[in-house]
């Protein structure tokens, strides 16, 4: 699919912007997520008992739900920011 170290540099040159992405999640269903990182206003404490990178996943806004959700970057499909539209294989 992707790799994720690309698609972890992508997100991170938004720059707090919105973005799309797609992905496969993990009942094998498409999901198309209206996203953006560095959302800090819903944050209620605590920490992760982990970090997500080491799995290869994200922590985004959604815009949809209104809640973080945890993205797994080596089932992205395609990422989509102002004119950067990339899709991956």
């Amino acid at each position: 699919m992707s790799d994720p170290n690309e698609v972890s540099v992508l997100i991170d040159s938004t720059g707090g912007r919105w973005f799309t992405l797609e992905f496969i999640k993990k009942n094998g269903e498409l999901r198309v997520m209206n996203a953006r990182v560095g959302v800090r206003k819903h944050l209620k404490g605590g920490k992760m008992s982990y970090d997500p990178a080491d799995y290869s996943y994200r922590v985004v806004w959604d815009a949809q739900k209104k809640e973080y959700r945890m993205v797994n970057l080596k089932t992205v499909t395609r990422f989509k920011c102002g004119k950067v539209d990339k899709v991956f294989n």
